[in-house]
């Protein structure tokens, strides 16, 4: 197996904890030059099955596309939604349906990222039978040897947090509002950077009705530990540009419940109701009114944290998505009926 990037790590990534380490057995290839691109193609072997996470604006993909297509190898994509909301979105859709009709006739299968991946290719002409719900599978750290924090069951104050950009697309300034609208007692810890980060300190600062810290932007090493310390984590995004949002399945993997709006990809996985709770609006008052309505529930309970902990990488692992590519895979050969989706009861078994 080989892996293709366009560029190295980002800096920013790397001094947040973010590692390129070599997979076993996976050969790693960054920034390729086109001979290299087609080298590759042509040098595969004859059942290389390619997968391209995009379509355009990355010329490393581009190319690898482009000779794939010229060459006749099998090939899929993996990709999250492009957001087709509002005039911009409907100019999206245009461009998708009138300049990927080659794509379209000779992709053999198609990995739809979160909730909104299959809809967005739906809508921009694939054959519904070759589109497959698919997620960003994660390397999750063991279980912990406890079921949480346990200071929550002694003092009924539920710890309810905030990780992630300050930005009032992700919903911060939602978030901010709710929690000064929640009824049940709460603790707010809130990590991240952003354009909205002095609010972030004004809160911490105050005198609210909620106690509130503020930890600034946190690295790698220190998310599980964060997010191990919440009973809720509030994900209340209000754009589609949320393809996926890894945090969410980091959340439940460390056993916190998890509110969410419907348009963050990994919602999909709060259909489990024992997971949390996907938001019918992403106003202050119904964000408070969920948190309320979560802290009230049985869900926060220590049984159910470690439930969440086991059903999130039972489902959403990378053994989990190795196997369910594999799966898929082997539907396109005709040698196995189409999986179920990878956050269906059935991938347990």
């Amino acid at each position: 197996m080989t892996q293709i990037a366009h560029q190295p790590l980002l800096a920013s990534r790397k001094a947040l904890g973010w590692t390129t380490d070599d997979v076993p057995g996976v050969r790693t290839i960054v920034c390729p030059t086109a001979v290299e691109i087609g080298d590759l193609v042509r040098h595969a072997p004859d059942d290389a099955v390619h997968i391209f996470s995009g379509i355009r604006w990355v010329p490393t993909i581009v190319a690898g596309l482009g000779e794939v297509l010229k060459r006749g190898g099998r090939f899929g994509l993996m990709q999250e939604p492009r957001v087709w909301t509002g005039l911009s979105g409907f100019a999206r859709r245009v461009q998708s349906l009138a300049t990927e009709g080659r794509i379209r006739r000779h992709v053999e299968f198609v990995l739809g990222i979160g909730r909104h991946g299959p809809t967005w290719f739906n809508l921009a002409g694939y054959n519904g039978q070759k589109v497959h719900p698919f997620a960003y599978f994660l390397a999750f750290p063991p279980p912990a040897a406890t079921n949480g924090p346990q200071a929550t069951s002694v003092s009924g104050v539920r710890k309810v947090g905030y990780l992630g950009r300050l930005t009032a697309k992700k919903g911060f300034g939602v978030f901010t509002e709710a929690i000064g609208l929640v009824r049940q007692p709460i603790e707010v810890r809130i990590a991240g950077t952003g354009e909205m980060e002095a609010a972030a300190r004004e809160l911490a600062a105050g005198t609210g009705p909620a106690s509130v810290s503020f930890l600034g932007p946190l690295p790698m090493s220190e998310v599980n530990d964060f997010l191990a310390g919440l009973d809720i984590l509030v994900v209340p995004s209000l754009t589609l540009d949320d393809g996926w949002a890894a945090v969410v399945c980091e959340a439940l993997a460390a056993g916190a419940a998890v509110i969410a709006s419907n348009k963050v990809g990994a919602s999909i996985c709060l259909t489990e109701p024992r997971n949390g709770l996907v938001l019918k609006s992403t106003d202050p008052r119904a964000v408070a009114g969920a948190i309320d309505e979560v802290c009230a529930s049985s869900i926060l309970d220590s049984e159910l944290r470690s439930w969440r902990m086991h059903w999130v990488r039972d489902h959403v692992s990378a053994e989990a998505g190795a196997r369910y590519l594999i799966r898929i895979l082997r539907s396109v050969d005709g040698v196995a009926p189409r999986p179920e989706p990878y956050y269906a009861d059935a991938m347990t078994l």
